[in-house]
């Protein structure tokens, strides 16, 4: 098993691979604890989490314009 890997390098990091092919590489599955809404991220980038309902949202920042959507709501 391969619990982590990091390519300095080419700024990749692997969690149970160790050949990442992308900036963050997961084989497996991921895990979100339900919490709160998050503050807005930075402008270019964008926040993933499971709300405290169980829903799975984004929030988007384009150009300092945040967009929150949900992706699957628990039901």
């Amino acid at each position: 098993p391969n619990p982590m890997a990091i390519d300095h390098a080419n700024q990749l990091v692997g969690i149970g691979t160790a050949a990442p092919r992308t900036r963050l590489h997961i084989d497996g599955a991921l895990t979100f604890t339900h919490t709160s809404a998050p503050s807005n991220p930075a402008t270019g980038t964008s926040v993933i989490w499971a709300d405290t309902s169980g829903d799975l949202k984004i929030k988007i920042n384009v150009a300092n314009t945040v967009v929150t959507k949900t992706i699957t709501s628990f039901e």
